[in-house]
């Protein structure tokens, strides 16, 4: 079956569901409600779920960049089917998650054929695409560390790469955005600042080269003690 997929998007959770009406039910993209789950997708994470509740449909997707596009097979499932993986998520947010698509998204598309059509857009607004978002994580990058970034985290009952997507500008959430600010301008008033992380590989030549520093003064070390021993 080829499908042309709704994209809906949830800012307070950061959560992106794909969803198709198959003889006027809605089903969803099984990874993304998965990954919104904080579930392991594989090829077994549907292996509990009845054959009558998955399925499968084509998704022409355009190319981008130096990847060229083509026809994507990808896994739906059903609306019982996701409450069934709701109840064997962890994540302290899942019932937000069944909240919003039982009480907003379903009822919506059943009222509508779609969700919220007055607010519906063509891309993701991702906060890198918005003004002022460079000189935010400009201003704010000298006073936060992952450290900060876990505490914003904790304070919000919230996944770390929930917090991290929000601070590299690929997931847009106005109380994590605002948590962040406060954690930057808290340490700024502090004086504390962190110095900027070199890239990995530069980083991986700084340690290389002092272990060879080590290794030629272990050795220098060993000679030494070698001649005096031999001198006495």
């Amino acid at each position: 079956m080829d499908t042309k997929l709704q994209v809906f998007y949830n800012e307070e959770s950061n959560v992106n569901i794909r969803t198709e009406m198959v003889n006027g039910e809605p089903w969803f993209v099984a990874k993304d409600v998965a990954l919104a789950l904080d579930l392991t997708w594989s090829g077994h994470t549907l292996d509990s779920i009845p054959e009558e509740w998955k399925g499968m449909v084509k998704l022409t997707t355009p190319s981008s960049g130096t990847r060229g596009g083509g026809v994507q097979t990808l896994a739906i499932i059903n609306e019982a089917a996701l409450y069934k993986l709701a109840f064997r998520s962890n994540k302290p947010n899942a019932d937000r998650f069944v909240n919003w698509v039982a009480g907003e998204v379903l009822p919506s598309i059943r009222r509508t054929g779609s969700y919220g059509i007055e607010k519906e857009c063509k891309y993701l607004p991702l906060p890198k695409y918005r003004p002022f978002y460079d000189e935010w994580k400009q201003r704010i990058t000298p006073h936060i560390s992952r450290k900060e970034l876990e505490a914003v985290a904790l304070l919000l009952h919230l996944s770390l790469s929930h917090v991290m997507k929000v601070y590299r500008g690929t997931g847009v959430s106005s109380k994590v955005t605002r948590s962040i600010t406060e954690q930057a301008m808290d340490n700024r008033k502090k004086g504390i600042t962190y110095p900027e992380p070199k890239p990995v590989h530069e980083q991986m030549v700084i340690d290389w080269d002092k272990i060879g520093d080590l290794e030629h003064q272990a050795m220098g070390l060993y000679d030494w003690t070698s001649q005096n021993i031999d001198s006495k």
